[in-house]
């Protein structure tokens, strides 16, 4: 597990690019098949993904992509890994069954400015019936504990 300190400027960042997506998804009218509610809750959403983001490509020495239409199968969020950031700290990393078997797939957790990459996992040893739940009421995902994630360390730091 990785401690990563996020500074003004870094949240400022995320914050521009969790509007951009919001904004994005608006004029698009698409709205998220999970979680989407209401405006604020998308924004809440994109930002969590931002941080989340930033804080993994700032563990791992790179510059965060930012990207805007970047969905299943289009790309990944850093540098070929799908982040997954909780804001609690016991909450499991998510792989739903339309994610990409081949990805990696990396927990972040916290809330600006503490974060923590907590580890990593493939999807499709993520996708193992032990680890299948249904919480939040958002149908069926495989929820991986932090004690079941591949060290962060063992990720290449550029």
């Amino acid at each position: 597990m990785a401690k990563i300190l996020l500074t003004p400027s870094d949240y400022s960042a995320a914050m521009e690019m969790a509007k951009q997506r919001c904004i994005e998804a608006l004029l698009s009218n698409r709205v998220d098949k999970v979680s989407s509610k209401d405006w604020y809750q998308d924004h809440e959403m994109h930002l969590k993904g931002a941080v989340g983001e930033l804080a993994l490509a700032k563990y791992l020495n790179l510059y965060p992509g930012y990207t805007l239409n970047n969905f299943h199968g289009m790309g990944s969020d850093v540098s070929g890994m799908e982040v997954r950031c909780r804001h609690r700290g016991n909450y499991d990393l998510i792989v739903r069954k339309d994610d990409d078997p081949n990805k990696i797939y990396v927990l972040v957790r916290g809330i600006p400015p503490e974060m923590e990459v907590v580890g990593w996992i493939l999807g499709r040893d993520a996708m193992n019936d032990r680890f299948l739940e249904q919480h939040g009421g958002f149908g069926s995902a495989w929820f991986v504990p932090g004690s079941f994630l591949n060290p962060v360390e063992s990720l290449v730091k550029k």
